[in-house]
């Protein structure tokens, strides 16, 4: 699969970034995936005021996505291929961010635009 931007779609990355679209936050033109990742922690984190990890059975968006972030690199720029425990591994992470999300307080009810907070 090829994507809009040259180089191969990485489903689980797509997936991270297709809920963060739905929660109004998209890649800058000239940002990299890692700087719109670390963005979106940022921003994640800023929505929580500090409450993210405060549990045992919370991971903080730090934990969900670098790990994808890591693997994103590796598949589209290293060509590696992920083993299965690994693909089932991130799909979890997705899961689990995609249900952080919409656990997070809603954002204003303005237009969506790519530097509104979460």
């Amino acid at each position: 699969i090829t994507g809009e931007n040259s180089g191969p779609v990485v489903p689980f990355y797509q997936r991270v970034t297709d809920a963060l679209s739905g929660r109004g936050l998209q890649r800058e033109a000239g940002e990299t995936h890692h700087e719109f990742l670390s963005r979106a922690i940022a921003s994640c984190n800023e929505s929580l005021n500090g409450q993210a990890g405060k549990s045992p059975e919370t991971s903080t968006p730090e934990q969900l996505l670098a790990p994808i972030d890591s693997a994103f690199h590796a598949v589209r720029y290293g060509a590696a291929s992920l083993a299965p425990q690994d693909l089932q591994r991130l799909e979890g992470n997705v899961q689990r961010f995609e249900q952080f999300l919409a656990n997070l307080p809603q954002a204003h009810s303005n237009p969506p635009d790519s530097n509104q907070k979460l």
